[in-house]
């Protein structure tokens, strides 16, 4: 990151050169003795002044500014630090300069400046470096709130070595550092989820998948069985390893649709962070039992699908790339009506067996959803108080938040 001097005419110093030259061409036009010590004094503060100006725009013109590590990774709630390298190849040293960071509230900077900013967090660091020297910075902070953290600005403000002003260096190009904050993961409590066989799949009784979630006995151990299998209760009853019994299914997977509106307006409700944080632990649940899943957003995008999507998939890479989706979903961004949205899911998405609706859900959308229902799949509901079954006995009405 490269930084020019952003150079300000300081009044007092302006006054007094035009002084200077006013009595020096006094001293042409109309000649008289001038005092020695007056004209040391005079030459003395001509001579700070062009030293302050060449200093002022030389002192920018090498400078780099890089940090250690572009993509950086946290939960919320975790410690990390910014680490900033300042290069100075040039021969101009900064001496007692002070380096003015600021980033997005989704970080907050131990020793914080306080600002009347909102939504940002500024912090204020004294440096020094000579020249063809590296200086390592060090900025220590707290993963704040869920979402990417930027740094959105950088201001070096230099002391001028031969005067009483400062030299503010401004970035030429934007800092490319990012902090991805992952939610917290907030346990959910639910329904048993069972697993069922879709329309156009035949019932077998040997099958390639199990559903984890739906235990329907014990058998004898096999060496070949997992460890997380093993009915440790069952076992200390009988003689022997019990391994638990699952039922057979042929498909199981999961359709997670994150409504980020309210009801009544279009901002997201208060709770919005605890859903994300219920998907961050529902996922890796999902993820541990070999579960595929997949997330949908109403949150407008410019691509073909006009809404935010996380592709089908299992497994632990596909979980860190929930991670970071989760982290990326701006919920103060645009949005689309919910209804509009689940209709648009239903035109354009094959349904699993499993639909997970998550956030506020108004009554336009559960007709949708009951639609859906009758289609083949189980249809849930995911608030603050965990996720909940939604059955057509009851209008489909879920559990208000």
């Amino acid at each position: 990151m490269r930084f020019k001097a952003e150079i300000k005419d300081n009044t007092v110093m302006s006054i007094f050169i035009a002084i200077v030259f006013i009595i020096i061409l006094l001293n042409i036009l109309y000649p008289f003795t001038i005092n020695i010590w007056l004209s040391l004094l005079l030459g003395l503060a001509l001579s700070f002044f062009l030293l302050n100006h060449f200093y002022s725009t030389r002192v920018a013109k090498q400078l780099v500014v890089d940090f250690a590590t572009q993509s950086i990774r946290h939960y919320k709630g975790q410690d990390g630090a910014l680490y900033i390298t300042v290069r100075q190849p040039g021969r101009m040293p900064l001496l007692n300069a002070e380096m003015r960071v600021i980033a997005s509230d989704h970080l907050l900077f131990h020793n914080e400046y306080k600002t009347n900013k909102t939504f940002q967090t500024e912090t204020r660091v004294k440096f020094s470096t000579s020249g063809n020297k590296d200086t390592l910075i060090t900025l220590p902070y707290t993963a704040n709130k869920r979402g990417v953290g930027k740094v959105v600005d950088i201001e070096i403000h230099v002391p001028q070595p031969f005067g009483f002003d400062t030299v503010k260096l401004v970035r030429l190009n934007r800092p490319n550092v990012e902090v991805m904050v992952y939610p917290d993961k907030m346990k959910a409590k639910r329904d048993d989820m069972r697993a069922k066989m879709m329309q156009g799949f035949i019932q077998v009784n040997q099958s390639l998948f199990d559903d984890p979630m739906q235990m329907v006995g014990v058998r004898d151990y096999f060496p070949d069985d997992n460890m997380k299998r093993i009915h440790w209760k069952a076992s200390a009853k009988g003689d022997g390893l019990k391994s638990k019994l699952y039922e057979n299914v042929t498909q199981m997977s999961w359709m997670i649709l994150v409504n980020l509106r309210s009801q009544d307006h279009y901002s997201p409700p208060e709770y919005i962070e605890d859903i994300f944080e219920k998907l961050a632990y529902l996922t890796e649940e999902a993820t541990k039992l070999g579960i595929s899943y997949s997330i949908m957003t109403n949150m407008t995008t410019f691509d073909k699908s006009n809404y935010f999507k996380l592709h089908e998939a299992s497994g632990p890479k596909h979980y860190k790339n929930t991670l970071e989706a989760l982290a990326r979903i701006n919920s103060l961004t645009y949005t689309i009506p919910y209804p509009v949205f689940l209709k648009d899911v239903m035109q354009h998405e094959q349904l699993p067996t499993h639909v997970i609706a998550c956030g506020q859900v108004n009554h336009e959308s559960l007709i949708v959803l009951n639609q859906v229902s009758r289609k083949g799949s189980y249809v849930y509901h995911l608030d603050t108080e965990g996720i909940h079954r939604l059955s057509s006995s009851n209008g489909g009405v879920p559990n208000e938040a």
